[in-house]
C-alpha cells in the first residue's frame, strides 16, 4: 500500500507514515492516557447514540434497534468534519436522512430529531452562562 501511495502522492504517503509513527509513540509513552481516551470516546459515542434512539422513540419510531441507531449516529457524525452546508442543511443532516431511511425513519423524523437534539445541546451549553450573568448582576448591584 505504501508503494502505491508513494507513486500516487508522496506527500500523502509521508503524512500516513508520520501519523502512524505518532500513534505508536503515543501508545508506547502514554498507554493509560490512550486507554482512557478510547474508553471515554466509546462512552461519548454510546451516549450520543442513545440520545438519538430516545429522540426517535419520542417521535414515534419505536421499532429501531439501539445498536443500529448508535452505529448510524456515529457514522453520520464523522461527516461533521466536512464544513459544507446546503441552504442551511448540513452534511450531517443529509447523511442522517440517507442512512436512517434504511431503518425506516422518514426525512421529517430525522430532521426533527437532529434539530431538537442540536437545540437541546445549545440550550444546555448556554445555561451556565445565563446563571453566571444573572448571579453577577446581583452581586454588582
Amino acid at each position: 500500500i505504501e508503494r502505491l501511495l508513494l507513486l500516487w502522492s508522496p506527500r500523502v504517503a509521508a503524512f500516513c507514515r508520520n501519523t502512524l509513527v505518532e500513534i505508536m509513540i503515543s501508545v508506547r509513552c502514554y498507554p493509560w492516557r490512550v486507554a482512557i481516551n478510547a474508553f471515554l470516546t466509546c462512552i461519548k459515542i454510546g451516549l450520543a447514540g442513545v440520545s438519538y434512539w430516545y429522540m426517535f422513540r419520542a417521535l414515534g419510531y419505536c421499532n429501531l434497534g439501539i445498536w443500529d441507531v448508535i452505529t448510524l449516529t456515529a457514522l453520520s457524525s464523522i461527516i461533521a468534519y466536512i464544513p459544507i452546508s446546503f441552504n442551511g442543511l448540513g452534511t450531517v443532516e443529509l447523511v442522517g436522512v440517507y442512512i436512517f431511511s434504511s431503518l425506516g425513519v422518514d426525512k421529517i423524523g430525522v430532521i426533527s430529531g437532529y434539530l431538537t437534539l442540536r437545540s437541546l445541546v445549545l440550550v444546555l451549553a448556554w445555561l451556565p452562562v445565563l446563571f453566571w450573568l444573572f448571579s453577577s448582576r446581583k452581586t454588582h448591584n
